[in-house]
């Protein structure tokens, strides 16, 4: 005899989220297909990170709550820079990474946000406002402004730490560019913060 999974309340509640959430967030578009959630895709570089290697680095910085977040323009030059991104370091033969930072108070808020956006984010980050560890990061450590909606444009060196952990690990990073401000959204030259990427 069968079981009957519908007696098991605790499965019961996961398969009623699941369907709530693949119904109102599933896939708003062909373009805005979140692989991370639907597909289960894993990242891994397209380069094997050894001694030396070099990975270009896109951060978003946003806000559910903030207006300019939520305007086409940073969805639109997010995903044209994350294109431009892809097809320089195919021909220049360097990773990428694409990071989603969100300042929120409400979690769930800064998921969604960052999930509304047309770019595949290969890590994200929300909750406890700017003192969100990753935030802070990326504009405490690099002296930035508490500023949103942002890009930053990073270059980081990995190095074989092995007397500290048995693979390599992140040892530099530089920042190539930063534009914050929806007037820096609306007016980004892609091709000139593409070539500031050498």
């Amino acid at each position: 005899m069968k079981p009957d999974l519908f007696k098991n309340s605790y499965l019961k509640s996961i398969i009623v989220f699941l369907v709530i959430f693949f119904t109102i967030y599933g896939v708003r578009t062909a373009n805005h297909t979140y692989d991370f959630i639907i597909h289960g895709k894993e990242y891994y570089p397209d380069y094997p990170r050894v001694d030396g290697y070099e990975e270009l680095v896109l951060t978003y910085i946003g806000s559910s709550s903030c207006p300019f977040c939520n305007t086409p323009t940073v969805d639109s030059t997010l995903t044209s820079l994350s294109k431009e991104i892809k097809d320089y370091s195919m021909t220049n033969k360097i990773n990428y990474t694409f990071i989603g930072l969100s300042n929120e108070k409400n979690k769930i808020e800064g998921v969604k946000h960052l999930l509304r956006l047309g770019i595949n984010f290969d890590e994200i980050s929300m909750g406890n406002e700017w003192e969100n560890t990753s935030l802070r990061y990326y504009t405490n450590t690099f002296k930035s402004e508490y500023a949103t909606p942002q890009i930053v444009l990073s270059k980081r060196t990995y190095s074989d730490s092995l007397s500290k952990s048995p693979w390599v690990t992140v040892t530099d990073e530089i920042i190539l560019g930063r534009y914050i401000g929806i007037d820096k959204f609306e007016t980004l030259d892609l091709a000139k913060a593409v070539k500031n990427l050498n």
